[in-house]
């Protein structure tokens, strides 16, 4: 069979399980993204449902018709995972004695090239052109007038760090808030991951369900849950960062769950079984030995909180106030005032953030952070 009958007759079928999954989550990420359509679709009155859940929350708030119009997300949202369990029942997605994880060349033929520009053309569009317009966006005195030696400066990233007030306060608000997130999270996953993984309760598969269930909620919707348990009540959280920081770790624990359930899965229970019969505690064999050997999947569970938690706008621009904003609200703020220079500034910073910890993260984990290894 020619590779391209090898493709369509038994590599796409057998990806289609993951190619469902892509969609799904593809579709989602950009049925619940607030910030682009706040930038470039609200001035063309283009309008879409996260934009309109932002005004329902302009004084007076209206948060009975917010939570009303909070419902579609979630009824799509459902649909679709039906949908998904429809398509993929209906016939198997496996390999008989097949060697998984091996990659091998395919020589692409008079291909080769067109692929390759393909590629680079995608890269190129979606993230090289528009950070480096960004960079040079925020290296100008005035945006309008265009790039030139009299036009350069550094004054912006001096006016967001010394004088805009939302400025220093929304870095340190998401660095704090993010980094707390992020170490809750990753202890939670932690004990998640090992009471399911070692079956040691009996409903370890319905504390599994749940530190997976806001995988399907959307984020703005989980923020309009948030705000009206916690703005009244005996627990006021609104208006500080502690509501912001419950978002984003109950948001995002699914990821460091499924980093602390693989790396558990690798290590043996014997090693586990040996301590103790030697008469360590659970605790003990949790500390001394399980704990050394998962550091990784730990580690790359932690920066998969908070790489994402410190860039989340649409949880983030109805649960902040003036004291508690972060960098995207800060952005927005920025972009409302108008002042393209200091959004473009911030929005730097912000990437210079996430590229530190990534790079740190890639460092300490071998340059393996999606998919960590434990140790031995």
């Amino acid at each position: 069979a020619s590779p391209l009958r090898v493709l369509a007759t038994i590599t796409l079928p057998l990806a289609w399980p993951a190619l469902i999954a892509g969609f799904i989550l593809m579709f989602l990420e950009a049925m619940i993204l607030y910030g682009v359509p706040a930038v470039i679709g609200v001035p063309a009155r283009i309008y879409v449902i996260t934009t309109q859940l932002w005004t329902l929350f302009e004084y007076p708030p209206r948060i009975g018709l917010a939570a009303a119009l909070s419902l579609p997300l979630l009824l799509i949202t459902a649909v679709l995972l039906w949908l998904q369990r429809r398509l993929l029942a209906r016939r198997s997605y496996v390999t008989f004695q097949g060697k998984g994880g091996r990659r091998r060349p395919v020589d692409l033929g008079p291909w080769k090239g067109p692929a390759l520009a393909f590629a680079w053309l995608v890269i190129l569009v979606t993230f090289i052109l528009p950070n480096v317009a960004l960079l040079g966006a925020s290296l100008l005195r005035q945006s309008f007038r265009g790039f030139s030696l009299e036009n350069l400066t550094l004054h912006n990233y001096w006016y967001v760090l010394f004088s805009y007030e939302a400025g220093t306060l929304s870095i340190r608000n998401s660095v704090i808030a993010s980094a707390v997130a992020a170490t809750v999270a990753a202890v939670i996953a932690l004990v998640i991951a090992y009471l399911t993984e070692r079956k040691i309760v009996r409903f370890g598969a319905f504390l599994a369900f749940l530190a997976m269930l806001p995988l399907v909620i959307p984020a703005m919707v989980f923020a309009v849950g948030l705000f009206v348990a916690y703005s009244t009540g005996p627990l006021l959280l609104y208006g500080t960062l502690g509501i912001l920081i419950l978002a984003y770790l109950t948001k995002h624990l699914p990821f460091p769950f499924m980093s602390s359930n693989a790396a558990l899965s690798s290590v043996h229970v014997e090693l586990e079984s040996a301590a103790n019969i030697l008469g360590a505690s659970r605790l003990r064999v949790l500390r001394d030995i399980t704990g050394p050997l998962i550091k990784n999947g730990l580690l790359a569970g932690w920066i998969l909180v908070f790489t994402p938690s410190v860039k989340e706008l649409s949880a983030s621009i109805l649960l902040y106030t003036s004291k508690t904003t972060v960098i995207p609200t800060a952005i927005m703020d920025a972009y409302l005032l108008p002042s393209w220079e200091s959004v473009a500034a911030l929005s730097v910073l912000l990437l210079v953030i996430n590229a530190a910890v990534i790079l740190i993260g890639y460092r300490l984990l071998g340059g393996n952070v999606l998919g960590p290894s434990s140790s031995s």
